[in-house]
């Protein structure tokens, strides 16, 4: 015990001694912590565990890069995607972003994501309570419904009530159609956090490309 005081306290003289050197060493640990986390994170997430859907082997992403290297693709291309090839069985398409809910307290500024109306269907993943959303909803314009996580069903009360009920998201009311299952994710949730709130995407096809 003795020997491991010792030890710490030469080491907090060093690091007292010489700053640039003890700044520069955390930081590099730092990032090589992080760096670690974050591989460690997608390997888990898609090689050890798998993704949560149903036949997650014949799942892929499809993205493309404009002339500003902006990644997306448009609805017009996700449509030809399903019009002019016989490689996918089915075809959605999501965007993510932010929205602020109030009503439950303080505001809070949750991950949201905006999906095609057929992308629970396309990974093979339904409901935990309610419906997702259905093609007419999937229009463009302000959307009334929403279908929520299982973690911010739990901050809602966890009760199954909260289907058909309102909540108020970026000051408009919006009805909580759906509960989603506990470890639904979409395939980019690996990489960041994992969307609280769902939305319909709503776009209108162009010829834009």
């Amino acid at each position: 015990m003795n020997t491991i005081i010792r030890d710490l306290r030469f080491a907090l003289r060093m690091l007292v001694k010489y700053p640039a050197f003890s700044i520069a060493a955390i930081v590099t640990l730092g990032l090589g912590i992080g760096a670690n986390s974050a591989i460690f994170s997608v390997v888990d997430a898609v090689m050890f565990n798998g993704l949560p859907y149903d036949n997650p082997q014949q799942v892929v992403t499809v993205y493309g890069t404009d002339l500003e290297d902006r990644f997306g693709v448009s609805e017009m291309e996700r449509l030809r995607y399903i019009d002019e090839t016989d490689v996918f069985a089915s075809v959605a398409a999501y965007a993510t972003g932010t929205m602020t809910i109030t009503g439950q307290g303080d505001a809070d500024l949750l991950p949201a994501a905006f999906v095609n109306a057929n992308l629970f269907s396309t990974l093979g993943r339904a409901p935990l309570r309610g419906r997702t959303f259905s093609p007419e909803e999937d229009a463009p314009g302000p959307s009334a419904v929403v279908v929520v996580s299982y973690g911010l069903w739990q901050q809602l009360g966890g009760t199954d009530d909260v289907v058909g009920s309102n909540i108020v998201v970026n000051g408009r009311a919006r009805t909580v159609i759906g509960v989603l299952p506990q470890d639904f994710r979409l395939p980019t949730d690996y990489q960041q956090s994992t969307a609280s709130i769902y939305f319909p995407l709503g776009l209108n096809p162009s010829p834009d490309p």
